[in-house]
């Protein structure tokens, strides 16, 4: 397992497996904007979530004050860029102690790429578990093929 960058002093892990093809490892593009995600949370999330607006990924259910961000990674290859994204979506408050979202928030990410990523794109979700549990139980990953 390789490490990432690094998210409230933990490595992020990713596998790589470079024989499968392009997506098998972690691009010099794939760290810098996992880089970019961890130091931007805000504008990050002002892009992604929307009161007004359901399509930009927020969903109200059912009236019970529970709100659920979405995200979709088409291509992920190994999941790094996934698991940087549940991280940063999935964080209840910044070191200053103001809250981002309520506690009741859920982080729903649906991963995409070929079959032969999918093993990957499980490790390195796995390889994370516990330190996204520590950020917000509410984390959920759907990992699923896509043919291109």
């Amino acid at each position: 397992m390789e490490e990432g960058t690094r998210f409230h002093d933990r490595p992020i892990r990713f596998a790589e497996d470079w024989s499968i093809g392009i997506g098998g490892g972690l691009w010099s593009t794939g760290s810098a904007m996992g880089k970019y995600f961890l130091e931007h949370p805000i504008e990050l999330r002002r892009h992604l979530t929307s009161d007004t607006d359901a399509s930009l990924g927020i969903r109200k259910d059912g009236g019970k004050g529970h709100n659920t961000k979405f995200a979709l990674e088409l291509g992920s290859g190994n999941g790094y860029l996934s698991v940087v994204l549940a991280l940063v979506l999935g964080t209840q408050k910044k070191s200053d102690g103001v809250e981002y979202f309520p506690k009741s928030t859920n982080v729903e990410v649906a991963v995409t790429d070929t079959a032969e990523h999918l093993p990957l794109i499980r490790a390195t979700i796995e390889s994370n578990l516990e330190h996204l549990q520590q950020v917000s139980p509410n984390i959920s990953f759907v990992v699923t093929e896509h043919v291109w």
